[in-house]
């Protein structure tokens, strides 16, 4: 069971629905089922999908409410790539060439490393988890900041 101070996070694509282009769900027995056995209410989105604020609204109106749905909780954030881009440079200050920096981001960072990025550029977090089809099941710990980050691959839960 995960406690309170936990933020659980889900990749979009080949994790809960089949792609962006086609949001057909997948997986939500498994992750409804770890999502329930761990009392998690409320999760994020975590997804190199949502490139921009155009598809954030997409992902709002098209994809949002069957997740909820399907999962039994609420989705409470889904940020670009760009705040994730944003966010590793105040966490790194790492400048990405801005005519390709989507794409050099996410060939740089990879799923993990901007994961970790990320969330540690996020203030007051102890423990954060990612479901996500490309990750190995892995558990960080920084016991000296007081942190832990876990993986879980969506084929393992």
């Amino acid at each position: 069971m995960f406690t309170c101070d936990t933020t659980v996070w889900i990749d979009l694509e080949q994790t809960i629905i089949a792609s962006f282009a086609d949001p057909v769900l997948c997986n939500v027995t498994r992750i409804r089922n770890f999502l329930k056995k761990n009392g998690v209410k409320v999760v994020h989105i975590f997804s190199y999908a949502i490139y921009n604020e155009h598809d954030q609204e997409v992902f709002v109106r098209d994809m949002k409410p069957a997740i909820e749905e399907a999962l039994g909780v609420e989705v409470m954030t889904w940020p670009t790539v760009k705040d994730m881009i944003r966010a590793d440079f105040r966490f790194t200050g790492t400048r990405f060439d801005p005519d390709f920096e989507v794409c050099e981001y996410i060939q740089l960072r990879g799923k993990q490393q901007g994961f970790i990025n990320y969330i540690q550029s996020r203030c007051n977090f102890k423990r954060a988890v990612l479901i996500d089809d490309v990750v190995p099941d892995q558990t960080l710990v920084d016991r000296r900041k007081g942190w832990q980050i876990e993986f879980y691959n969506v084929d393992r839960l």
